[in-house]
C-alpha cells in the first residue's frame, strides 16, 4: 500500500511540473538593418506544438507569425528588421506560459546610445610680460544629443540638446527636412489583427499614417485575395510600415513584460507544489490500513452479526482502508466458505 501511494504522487509530481514551466526564446543580441533575424526557442510539451512568436519596435506590433515545433520540440521563425532601434520578442507554446527577449539593430550609438559633443573653446594664451596672472576660465559644457525625430508633416525635425551635469539648460534644435516620413499602421476592422477573416474571396484591413504626411508613397495594401473562407492566416506581413528614419527613443520594455513569464512561472509552480502538498494529506488521512487478513475476517464477520450489510461493510473497508477488491473479496468468500461447513457439519 506504501508503493500505491508513493506511485501516485510521483504521477502527479510529473504532470504538474511541465505546467509550471516556460517557453523559451532566444534571438541575436544586435545585427544589422535589413539582415534576417531568426528567433529559436524550445516547447516543452510534445512535437508539433503551435507556436506564436510576436515582435515589437517602438510599442508597435511589427511582426506576428505562427509556426510548429519539430521532433526535437524545437521552433524557428525569421524576421527581417526594416530600421534600426531595440526590438522586443516575445513567444508562447500552446497551453505554456511565453517568454521574452530582445535584440539591437545597428551600431551602439543607433541602440539608445547617446553621443558627446564637446564645445570647443580657444585655449588661453598666457601674456608674455613678467608677473604672473592666474586666469580663471570657466569649466567646459559637454553636450549631448538625443536622435533627430521623424520629419514631420512641415517638414521640420528637432532634437534636443542637454547637458548631463544639469549646469545648463535643455536646448530644442530644429533643421528642415526633405520630405515627411510616412509611418503606416494597419489593423482589421473585427479585432487586433493584420487582416480581416477571408469574405468571398478577399481579405481587408484599414491602414493610418501615424505621422499625418498627407501621402501615400510607401501606404500597404488595404486587401489582398485568399482561399479559405472564415480563416484569418497568419503571414510575415506585420501590418506596420515603419518610416526609414529612427524614432528619437524606442520604448523598453516594462517590468511585466520583462518578467512575466518568471512570475508566471512561479505562481505555478507554487500553486502546483500546494496542491500536490494538499493531495498527500488527503491520502495520508484517508488511509487506515489493516494490518492481516485475519483481523479482516474477524472485523467482517462482526459486522455480519451487527446487522451490517455485505455492500455496506465493502463501502467502508474501500473508503477507509487500503485493502484492494481482491483482499475483500478473498475475506468474504472465506466467510461464505465457514459458513458452509458449520451449515454441513
Amino acid at each position: 500500500m506504501q508503493f500505491n501511494k508513493l506511485f501516485l504522487i510521483f504521477i502527479v509530481l510529473l504532470v504538474a511540473l511541465p505546467l509550471a514551466l516556460a517557453t523559451t526564446v532566444t534571438a541575436p543580441k544586435q545585427t544589422d538593418v535589413g539582415k534576417i533575424v531568426s528567433i529559436d526557442g524550445t516547447c516543452l510539451a510534445q512535437p508539433g506544438q503551435t507556436v506564436t512568436a510576436q515582435v515589437l519596435a517602438g510599442g508597435f506590433n511589427v511582426f506576428v507569425d505562427e509556426t510548429k515545433t519539430n521532433a526535437e520540440k524545437k521552433y524557428t521563425t525569421q524576421f527581417t528588421p526594416s530600421q534600426i532601434g531595440t526590438y522586443t520578442v516575445y513567444a508562447a507554446c500552446q497551453g505554456e506560459s511565453s517568454a521574452t527577449t530582445t535584440f539591437c539593430v545597428g551600431a551602439a550609438s543607433e541602440c539608445g546610445v547617446t553621443t558627446t559633443t564637446p564645445t570647443t573653446t580657444p585655449a588661453s594664451t598666457p601674456s608674455g610680460g613678467s608677473g604672473g596672472g592666474g586666469g580663471g576660465g570657466g569649466s567646459i559644457t559637454q553636450w549631448e544629443y538625443t536622435d533627430w525625430s521623424y520629419c514631420n508633416n512641415e517638414l521640420t525635425q528637432s532634437r534636443i540638446k542637454y547637458d548631463p551635469k544639469k549646469q545648463q539648460k535643455d536646448k530644442e534644435e530644429v533643421q528642415s527636412c526633405a520630405a515627411c516620413d510616412e509611418s503606416w499602421s494597419c489593423r482589421a476592422t473585427d479585432g487586433d489583427f493584420a487582416w480581416t477573416k477571408c469574405s468571398s474571396g478577399t481579405q481587408t484591413r484599414i491602414c493610418t499614417d501615424e505621422h499625418f504626411c498627407g501621402t501615400s508613397v510607401t501606404k500597404p495594401a488595404e486587401q489582398r485575395n485568399c482561399e479559405v473562407e472564415g480563416s484569418r492566416f497568419i503571414s510575415n506581413d506585420p501590418g506596420y510600415t515603419p518610416p526609414l528614419q529612427p524614432e528619437p527613443e524606442l520604448q523598453q520594455p516594462s517590468f511585466w513584460d520583462a518578467w512575466s513569464a518568471w512570475i508566471i512561472g512561479m505562481g505555478s509552480s507554487l500553486f502546483m507544489l500546494i496542491l500536490i502538498v494538499l493531495t498527500v494529506v488527503v491520502l495520508m488521512k484517508h488511509t487506515h490500513t489493516v494490518f492481516n487478513h485475519k483481523d479482516l475476517v474477524a472485523w467482517i464477520r462482526k459486522e455480519q452479526r451487527m446487522g451490517t450489510s455485505d455492500q455496506d461493510i465493502k463501502d467502508i473497508l474501500n473508503q477507509n482502508t487500503g485493502w484492494s477488491h481482491e483482499d475483500l473479496e478473498d475475506a468474504f468468500e472465506e466467510l461464505k466458505m465457514e459458513d458452509a461447513q458449520q451449515v454441513s457439519a
